[in-house]
């Protein structure tokens, strides 16, 4: 495992950046030192911001088929757990990349390179994905974003936070049973001011999935200290948040898939959550967080 971490600053913020899974590890003011990235303490979760790619969540029965064969795949995919070349760095940006190995084509028998992009802005951090199929056929896959945001024990119980949507949102979310996405919608309530109130129930049954976010700006908001960070989600069409229930973060997870339910296909083709990238097409997204 490569354990090295690239630092980058401008004149507001720093950031760190492990080679291991490019994992986000900080996110930090230059004047005050508050960090805004959960730093990773296993009492609770012990990462800090995982790439999910090849796929989202869990697939059913652990993997899927393809050309008649079974592959099995971890939950979120591999991404998170392999190193990434460091491709280029300076003062404030850097890039990462992974290709496909032999390790990788035993459970996603694709050609592929991803690619992604840190850079600091003024007072925000942008991220940015490249996905490229180089293989000879579609490629499905999932891609999405896991950051875990601390919420200061210093700043009060989680009462005092809330999470606030740019649009109006239906009053319902999808929810995991029995390790897999439940195929009836649940209703969910929102706060007069369009928000999600957070207490240690909230996650009770693990993650709030919104399947067709319309809202592409989020806010984490504190009751009496207000915003404390914008988060633009890029345009993914699903919004993961995400928690271990009563910890002092909160995780903006914006999503290019989701998990199986029990109904869906073995078949990787046959799977909906999946985006279709043409051989050799490239997709990218990203999002960003101001402080």
């Amino acid at each position: 495992m490569n354990t090295s971490l690239i630092t980058l600053q401008n004149a507001d913020l720093s950031l760190a950046i492990a080679a291991h899974g490019a994992e986000l590890r900080s996110l930090s003011e230059r004047t005050t030192n508050d960090e805004y990235i959960w730093q990773r303490d296993p009492a609770f979760w012990a990462a800090s911001a995982p790439i999910l790619f090849p796929v989202i969540g869990r697939m059913k029965d652990g993997g899927y088929t393809l050309d008649g064969k079974f592959y099995e795949i971890p939950k979120h995919g591999f991404a998170r757990e392999m190193d990434f070349s460091i491709l280029a760095s300076s003062e404030s940006a850097a890039t990462f990349r992974l290709v496909d190995t032999a390790e990788t084509r035993v459970a996603f028998p694709f050609a592929f390179s991803l690619e992604v992009d840190f850079r600091l802005v003024a007072r925000t951090l942008e991220v940015d994905y490249r996905v490229e199929n180089r293989a000879d056929r579609e490629m499905p896959f999932g891609l999405g974003s896991h950051p875990a945001f601390t919420l200061p024990p210093s700043m009060g119980p989680l009462t005092d936070w809330s999470i606030g949507f740019d649009t109006v949102e239906p009053p319902t979310c999808s929810r995991v049973a029995e390790n897999l996405l439940a195929s009836t919608l649940v209703p969910f309530t929102y706060s007069a001011d369009n928000a999600i109130e957070l207490t240690d129930k909230t996650f009770e049954h693990d993650a709030l999935i919104f399947k067709s976010l319309r809202s592409t700006r989020l806010q984490l908001r504190h009751r009496t200290q207000g915003t404390r960070l914008t988060f633009d989600t890029g345009g993914a069409p699903t919004l993961g948040i995400w928690a271990k229930p009563g910890a002092p973060y909160v995780c903006l997870e914006p999503w290019c898939g989701f998990d199986d339910s029990s109904e869906i296909n073995a078949d990787l083709f046959a799977k909906p959550a999946l985006m279709r990238l043409a051989a050799g097409g490239t997709f990218t997204t990203g999002y960003k967080v101001t402080v």
